[in-house]
């Protein structure tokens, strides 16, 4: 069913608990001993790499009126990890962009945590791998579910291998009643466009935002008693803030 919804075949889909562990089993398996990553990044990919032994290449963004960053085309032994949209600058990478890179990689991995994870696949390259969860933009945080993509059928048999953790009956009805009612996505992307204009009225300015959160150029350290995770780009000092549904904003 989910195959139908983005529009892929089902021989090309691998589904886990969370994309985390799927990235988890990714580093694992696949035959590269290093990685290319943005800079800042997801955590625990990097962790899983020194875990496992792969050397991680860091390639920083830089800020002056955008965020812009620079990711290295000799590195074709290599492994690339590109988080798109970017958290915390909202960078995306267009799909001439990812096709260009990925004759320059060994493996590329496109970590679309912060899309809606129904969103219609594009047919790329055997050496891309899509993963997608339902846990920021799929309306439902905390189930645990992932999905890696690829047409490469490979690196799918060897994840299939793998017994999946803790997908249970409750999570998969949820991420079918997600799929057959997908106005449930809308509705909250609505109320996260309109906590974004509830905090430009408020005066914070926001410099990026995708999914469910918002890079604020402020100095303050929380936002209503909400702590904010800070970045810093160059001199400059920014704070993530995490969106919720205009209910929960309101109780801050």
């Amino acid at each position: 069913m989910y195959a139908d919804a983005v529009g892929c075949s089902d021989h090309m889909l691998y589904v886990n608990h969370g994309s985390e562990i799927i990235l988890k089993e990714l580093i694992q398996q696949l035959d590269v001993s290093a990685w290319v990553v943005q800079h800042p990044t997801f955590e625990l990919f990097s962790f899983y790499c020194e875990h496992y032994g792969k050397k991680i290449i860091k390639v920083d963004y830089v800020y002056t009126k955008v965020f812009d960053i620079e990711i290295p085309t000799d590195k074709s032994n290599h492994g690339l990890y590109l988080v798109s949209p970017h958290n915390p600058t909202g960078h995306v990478f267009s799909l001439n962009e990812i096709l260009k890179l990925s004759n320059h990689y060994k493996y590329l991995i496109i970590d679309e945590a912060y899309i809606n994870p129904l969103q219609t696949m594009h047919q790329l390259p055997e050496n891309c791998i899509t993963v997608r969860t339902f846990s920021k933009m799929g309306g439902l945080t905390g189930m645990r579910f992932g999905v890696c993509i690829s047409n490469n059928n490979e690196v799918i048999h060897k994840l299939n291998q793998t017994r999946p953790m803790f997908l249970n009956t409750i999570t998969l009805k949820l991420v079918y009643s997600i799929i057959k009612n997908q106005s449930l996505l809308h509705k909250l992307y609505k109320e996260f466009e309109q906590v974004k204009i509830c905090l430009s009225e408020s005066g914070y300015s926001i410099v990026s935002a995708a999914g469910n959160f918002a890079l604020l150029n402020c100095q303050s350290a929380t936002y209503k008693g909400y702590a904010l995770k800070p970045y810093f780009f160059g001199s400059q000092l920014f704070h993530r803030l995490t969106l919720t549904d205009q209910e929960t904003f309101a109780s801050l």
